[in-house]
């Protein structure tokens, strides 16, 4: 199934209501944050929030008369925006995924852990998710892929107990930044079985697993 870019506005006060386009997956992120105050919006929606009296098209400025180009509308404008080039699709680099997206929304504003890891818990369970997401057959399998704020991919009570967890002594760098001979590294000090050749990615999802 390809990818599309779905449309949210994201209430920060009673005048500010401000519209974002995003991946499908982030609109559980932005609900943990904005608690009521994200909601998904269609296109025909949200071209008709301000209730225009009339929209012309614009003629494009070189060679239009001759071409007949004229400027895309929004709701052509939106459209391109929610199109996704397959070759920039998030789903093939699950792993980079996830990193973009803890840099993006950061710490939870209550719960001292990431706010990717509060609702999609460790990086192996998005990766997990993010590959089903892509191999889905239509949109509808595709969604119930993705939790919602009030039913997280991980359990409420794990997600607790791991805000709640103490820190490790000696804190390590996340595996996201580990080049494969440190991973390697890790797995000998952690008794973690290496397989042969395998490639850092595996090496992450193996340490992850064994570290949870």
């Amino acid at each position: 199934m390809q990818t599309r870019r779905i449309i949210m506005t994201v209430h920060r006060g009673p005048m500010d209501a401000t519209a974002v386009i995003v991946y499908p997956w982030e609109k559980p992120l932005l609900e943990e944050i904005h608690p009521g105050g994200a909601n998904e919006k269609t296109i025909t929606e949200l071209c008709n929030l301000h209730n225009p009296v009339s929209v012309k098209r614009q003629k494009l400025p070189y060679g239009a008369e001759a071409n007949k180009e004229y400027a895309p509308d929004m709701r052509e404008q939106l459209e391109l925006m929610c199109r996704v080039d397959p070759e920039d699709d998030p789903t093939r680099d699950p792993e980079g995924e996830f990193s973009r997206l803890a840099a993006k929304y950061g710490m939870h504003p209550e719960v001292k852990m990431l706010t990717v890891e509060k609702v999609y818990g460790s990086p192996v369970h998005f990766r997990r998710m993010l590959r089903d997401f892509a191999k889905a057959k239509n949109a509808e399998e595709a969604w119930d892929l993705i939790p919602s704020r009030h039913e997280p991919l991980v359990g409420k009570e794990e997600a607790q107990a791991d805000a709640a967890a103490p820190a490790p002594k000696s804190a390590r760098p996340p595996l996201a930044e580990l080049d494969r001979n440190e991973l390697l590294a890790l797995c000998k000090e952690e008794g973690v079985p290496i397989p042969k050749n395998a490639r850092a990615d595996v090496l992450r999802d193996l340490l992850t697993e064994a570290l949870v």
